[in-house]
């Protein structure tokens, strides 16, 4: 998970590329500074729900949103919470790679059949789709 908030730098979970993004005008200077703030506050709540302990940080990343810090300031913020581990007490084991997956998983079938004509597989997938979109 590596992100920079001041020239934005989001690593690909499954390929590990990092993309990197720079903006030199002044909107996209706001932009990318609206777009840290965002990305701080989604990474808070992301980092609660791993099993994180955030209760030291998150007074500190609300004061940084409240007087609107640099970004140079939400990078440090972000190392921070990129550092926390889940606490031991947390109940839930999420791998990344696919080994860890399929070790965790549980057993049964891994194929399932499928007898389903043209039509009824177009309407579950429109509906899946639908679904998906709508949130």
């Amino acid at each position: 998970m590596a992100v920079r908030l001041g020239n934005i730098r989001h690593t690909c979970a499954s390929t590990g590329d990092t993309h990197a993004a720079q903006s030199s005008s002044t909107k996209g200077a706001h932009d990318m500074h609206n777009l840290a703030r965002q990305l701080i506050k989604a990474e808070l709540t992301q980092r609660r729900q791993e099993g994180c302990d955030v209760s030291q940080i998150q007074t500190r990343v609300e004061a940084a949103l409240a007087e609107d810090a640099s970004n140079a300031h939400f990078d440090a913020l972000y190392d921070e919470l990129d550092a926390l581990t889940p606490a031991a007490s947390f109940p839930y084991e999420e791998p990344s790679d696919l080994e860890s997956i399929r070790r965790l998983r549980p057993s049964g079938p891994r194929r399932m059949a499928l007898d389903l004509v043209d039509d009824e597989v177009r309407d579950r997938i429109h509906g899946a789709w639908l679904g998906r979109a709508a949130g």
